[in-house]
C-alpha cells in the first residue's frame, strides 16, 4: 500500500458539505500581488503516461537555482480529480485549520459564495477538487507564532500554512486529471526512492512564492498577512469594512508539538544541497538548525518557513 498525501496551501477555500468537502481556488491573476493556482509534485514521481508538460517555475529574487527536481502546473480553470480517492469515508481534524469565522464572526459573512462556488469560468475559479474519502488534518503549524485578526491583539491562534489530504492506495501511482472545456490532462505521480509516499502539492500563492529562498527562520517579530483580504471576495454576502488583516506575533511558549513533527512531508523539506537524502524531512533540519549544525542560508519547499497563506474552512 503507498501512503498518498495532497497538500493544500496559500488562498485555498476548505468548503464542507455532506459527503465532503470541496477545495476551491479563486483566480487572483488580476490582484494586486496577483497569485498563482498551482500543482507542485517530485519531477522523478512523474509517470510514463503523464500528458501535460511542466510549467516553468519563477524565480524568487533570492533564488539562484530552482531546484530540477521539482514541477510545477499552473492552473487556469481546472477541475481536478484523483482516481485513486475513496468515494467515501472522508473525515476531517479541524484542529488549527483557521476558520473564516474567526475573521467574519457574523455567520452570514463566513459562508462561501454560492457565485463562485458553481462557476466555471477560469476568470473567475482556478481550480477546484471535491474530496470525498480519506483524512484532512493540519500538518504545517509556524511554532512560535500566534495568529488574530486585530493589529494590537489578542494574538490567540496556531494556524496552519499546510493542510493535508491523506489515504492510501494499492496503485503505485496515482492518476491525477485536470479537465476543461479543453480537454483532460493527466499526471500519473508515484513515490520517488523507493519510499512509501506519495506527495503533491495544490496551491494559491504569488508565482515567485511556490519555492522560497530564505533563511529558516525568516519570520519576524510581527508579521501581517496582507493577501488574507483577498478571501473575503469570497464571502456570500461581503463582510462590511474595514476588512481585516491577519497578524501574527511571537509567542514567548510557542507550540510544544506541532504537527510536522509526526507528519512530515518532502515537499517541504529544507534543502541545503541539489539532491537531499529522502531521509532528511523539514522537522529533522529543523532541530539541527536550533542547534547550530546548519546555520547557512537554506532552500526551502513549499511553507517550510510559514510565509504561505492559510488555507480556511469555511461555512457550507
Amino acid at each position: 500500500m503507498k501512503d498518498v498525501h495532497i497538500i493544500f496551501t496559500g488562498i485555498t477555500a476548505l468548503v464542507p458539505d455532506d459527503t465532503g468537502a470541496t477545495v476551491i481556488l479563486k483566480n487572483f491573476s488580476d490582484a494586486p500581488e496577483p497569485h498563482q493556482a498551482y500543482v507542485l509534485a517530485e519531477s522523478a514521481a512523474l509517470q510514463p503516461g503523464s500528458t501535460r508538460v511542466p510549467d516553468e517555475i519563477d524565480n524568487h529574487r533570492r533564488l539562484k537555482k530552482v531546484p530540477a527536481t521539482l514541477s510545477a502546473f499552473y492552473l487556469d480553470g481546472k477541475a481536478l480529480s484523483i482516481d485513486e480517492m475513496p468515494q467515501t469515508g472522508f473525515s476531517m481534524n479541524t484542529l488549527y485549520i483557521l476558520p473564516m469565522t474567526a475573521a467574519v464572526p457574523n455567520p452570514v459573512h463566513a459562508r462561501f459564495s454560492q457565485t463562485v462556488f458553481a462557476s466555471t469560468n477560469p476568470r473567475i475559479v482556478s481550480g477546484r477538487l471535491k474530496l470525498t474519502g480519506g483524512h484532512l488534518s493540519a500538518t504545517w503549524v509556524a511554532p512560535k507564532f500566534k495568529w488574530g485578526f486585530a493589529e494590537e491583539g489578542p494574538f490567540d491562534q496556531f494556524i496552519a500554512q499546510d493542510v493535508c489530504l491523506n489515504f492510501q492506495t494499492d496503485k503505485e501511482f496515482i492518476t491525477l486529471r485536470m479537465t476543461d472545456a479543453a480537454g483532460t490532462d493527466v499526471l500519473k505521480i508515484g513515490s520517488v526512492g523507493g519510499l512509501n509516499t506519495i506527495e503533491v502539492r495544490i496551491g494559491n500563492v504569488p508565482s515567485e512564492e511556490i519555492i522560497l529562498d530564505d533563511e529558516l527562520d525568516g519570520m519576524s517579530d510581527c508579521e501581517v498577512d496582507r493577501h488574507f483580504p483577498l478571501y473575503y471576495t469570497m464571502c456570500h454576502t461581503p463582510p462590511p469594512a474595514p476588512l481585516r488583516y491577519l497578524y501574527g506575533h511571537t509567542d514567548p511558549v510557542g507550540l510544544p508539538h506541532p504537527p510536522q513533527e509526526t507528519h512530515s512531508h518532502r515537499l517541504n523539506q529544507v534543502d541545503l544541497i541539489e539532491n537531499p537524502p529522502a531521509e532528511m524531512t523539514f522537522a529533522l533540519i529543523a532541530q539541527q538548525y536550533d542547534a547550530g549544525v546548519r546555520t547557512a542560508p537554506v532552500i526551502r519547499y513549499g511553507t517550510a518557513g510559514g510565509h504561505n497563506c492559510p488555507p480556511a474552512l469555511w461555512l457550507p
